[in-house]
């Protein structure tokens, strides 16, 4: 992929349906899970164009009532190359694995968790598609899959020819349709009204 690609890929709306949400305290957070942020690196970057280093640290591992308590940390090197440069971003996590009955799979859990927490950070700072867009409160850049649907349905019902299409999309900063900002497509759709 060019850069102009994926920088169009890297700041389009994320897509709700790859949020996943959960409790911590009274707090409802929502986050990406590991597996998807490794896909969308491989699809955006390609499965050769990036790499990821991990150091994990034991902090804390105890026995209580038959049952382990351990607690690591992690830092994660993430190193992504393109075709103009060489990208470096790094992450840290903490991983728990408590009041399990076994040591080794509290120590996995607690291991998991702490890398998986590092990478996720360290990919945030590329862009909406590995999680940028949660950290705004707001979740702006957080597309409703609905909405997206209508839109894109709207667009391709227009039938304007490809050229303009092309047009159209590359003033957004856009290849595809699922590409265009959420937050652009009242503008969108009025531009294709004004053509039509």
């Amino acid at each position: 992929m060019n850069n102009e690609t994926i920088n169009s890929r890297l700041n389009a709306d994320l897509n709700s349906r790859h949020v996943s949400q959960r409790q911590q305290g009274t707090m409802n957070l929502s986050y990406l899970e590991a597996w998807f942020v490794i896909d969308q690196m491989n699809q955006i970057f390609g499965f050769t164009a990036w790499d990821r280093e991990t150091q994990t640290m034991l902090e804390f591992a105890e026995e209580r009532d038959g049952k382990f308590y351990v607690t690591y940390t992690a830092k994660c090197i993430i190193t992504v190359s393109t075709s103009s440069a060489q990208l470096t971003r790094t992450g840290h996590g903490v991983g728990h694995g408590n009041g399990i009955r076994d040591k080794g799979l509290a120590l996995e859990s607690a291991m998991k968790e702490a890398e998986s927490d590092a990478m996720k950070r360290a990919c945030m700072t590329l862009g909406n598609q590995f999680g940028l867009a949660l950290y705004d409160k707001a979740q702006a850049c957080v597309v409703d899959e609905g909405h997206q649907n209508n839109f894109i349905e709207y667009v391709e019902q227009a039938n304007i020819d490809t050229e303009t299409l092309i047009s159209l999309l590359g003033s957004y900063g856009a290849e595809r349709l699922e590409d265009v900002p959420q937050r652009h497509y009242k503008s969108f759709t009025d531009a294709i009204k004004r053509i039509q």
